[in-house]
């Protein structure tokens, strides 16, 4: 549990803030700097909460020496509601600030105001670990740090290491081609990496894509064309998708993997190659072989080491990341400062993201680009599917006519949850999350 530090000499003003917060995190109180300087030395703070005006220091003064001596992030709580005086201490270095007097009136802000502030460093802190494995700034590479992807990953540098064949088992959208470029980038940057999407290509075109062809060898040859996998010599070849590959296909390939060499269409001259082959599948291959659709020779060729990447929904510490990870990078496409709230996190953890990663990246550019250019972002959340069809025309309106039928619902159905989510026709995690989403329990 995070760890808050409230710096306050008002003691019913102290008390106040910890009740507000208490239940989400842990709290230390201090009413001076010195008992506050204390407690900053023992305990492994996350966020302090400082008052202007301390008996033994100038809020001013010490703000400045707590910013020049801890790297923690500090909302300032004053009770003199004067904007200038606010001001003054973003300049300096606090990050947030909240007057008593709006507090008292509506304890719930302090405790946003936390949330989004420490979903922000955690943000920061995650981009920061992985800053010298991948450049956030100009590609999406990101791998989550928890011991599913560590493992993945270590698998597939150990393949490339000794050369060995490299099967990726992954649902459609969940970054294989991104651990592909990542592993590539590290270990070899200054050799050829050559993809190739098995199931985007028409069939009677993937031979000519993979294995080239000489001029004259079929009508539109007017060139010799080398092949992708030639094209991969001393690199790797990254075949997506190789369960789509047509079974004439699969027994070409397989003998280039076994002899080393491959002959262009049209032509009887053999090719010296050597590549790293990288295979990805959301097929199971072993289902494929026994309906005959994909070559068991061809199997045992390309899974020398075989690594497993898991669905978003299989994982809430993986989603967190990739959020934290795809607002960093579009902020600093779009040049702003967006810092998801917690009522967005709550959103996408309930949620179970059939196109995975590749679904996560759109509705986090499109939310960042939304605020970017002054717009309601939450208007344009992609929500759960609705639980009926309606004539509405815009979506305020839909909102409320969905909102209506469930309370209609639950008071049908005294409230419980089962009956009414079989009258609405929807299963009950849906209705538990409308129902939290619109406030009705």
């Amino acid at each position: 549990m995070k760890k808050i530090l409230i710096v306050e000499d008002n003691e019913i003003c102290q008390l106040s803030f910890k009740k507000a917060i208490e239940k989400s995190y842990s709290v230390y109180t201090s009413g001076t700097k010195n008992e506050a300087l204390n407690v900053l030395q023992e305990r492994n703070i996350d966020l302090i909460l400082l008052d202007l005006f301390l008996p033994d220091s100038s809020g001013v003064e010490f703000l400045k020496e707590l910013i020049k001596k801890f790297n923690i992030p500090i909302i300032i709580i004053t009770q003199a509601d004067d904007p200038t005086l606010a001001a003054e201490t973003i300049k300096i270095g606090a990050k947030d600030f909240i007057f008593k007097t709006k507090f008292f009136h509506n304890s719930e802000i302090l405790l946003s105001k936390i949330n989004s502030l420490l979903n922000y460093f955690e943000l920061k802190k995650t981009c920061d670990i992985h800053s010298g494995q991948i450049d956030y700034y100009n590609q999406k590479g990101f791998i989550p740090d928890l011991p599913e992807y560590r493992n993945a990953y270590y698998q597939a540098e150990l393949a490339m290491k000794g050369g060995l064949s490299l099967l990726i088992y992954g649902e459609s959208g969940v970054g294989k081609g991104a651990l592909v470029n990542s592993i590539h980038q590290k270990m070899f940057p200054d050799k050829p990496i050559v993809s190739i999407d098995c199931g985007a290509i028409p069939q009677n075109l993937i031979e000519s894509e993979l294995f080239g062809y000489k001029k004259g060898a079929f009508t539109g040859a007017i060139n010799d064309k080398p092949g992708k996998i030639e094209l991969a010599n001393e690199g790797v070849l990254f075949l997506d998708e190789i369960g789509n590959a047509p079974l004439d296909v699969q027994v070409k390939l397989l003998r280039v993997l076994q002899e080393k060499k491959l002959t262009r269409i049209g032509s009887n001259h053999e090719i010296d190659v050597n590549f790293i082959l990288i295979s990805a599948t959301n097929k199971n291959l072993l289902r494929e072989i026994e309906k005959e659709s994909f070559k068991e020779d061809l199997y045992y060729r390309i899974k020398q080491i075989e690594i497993i990447i898991p669905p978003l929904r299989e994982s809430k510490n993986a989603l967190r990341q990739f959020i934290n990870y795809f607002t960093r990078f579009y902020n600093n496409k779009y040049s702003v400062n967006f810092i998801p709230d917690q009522s967005l996190y709550d959103e996408f953890l309930f949620r179970r993201w059939p196109g995975n990663v590749r679904e996560l990246d759109s509705e986090i550019q499109k939310i960042v680009f939304t605020f970017s250019i002054g717009e309601n972002w939450k208007m344009y959340l992609s929500n759960s599917p609705p639980i009926f069809q309606s004539n509405t025309t815009t979506r305020v309106e839909f909102i409320e006519e969905e909102k209506e039928k469930i309370i209609q619902a639950m008071k049908n159905n005294k409230f419980k949850v089962a009956p009414s989510a079989k009258e609405l026709g929807i299963p009950r995690p849906t209705l538990y999350y409308k129902l939290r989403k619109y406030q009705i329990i």
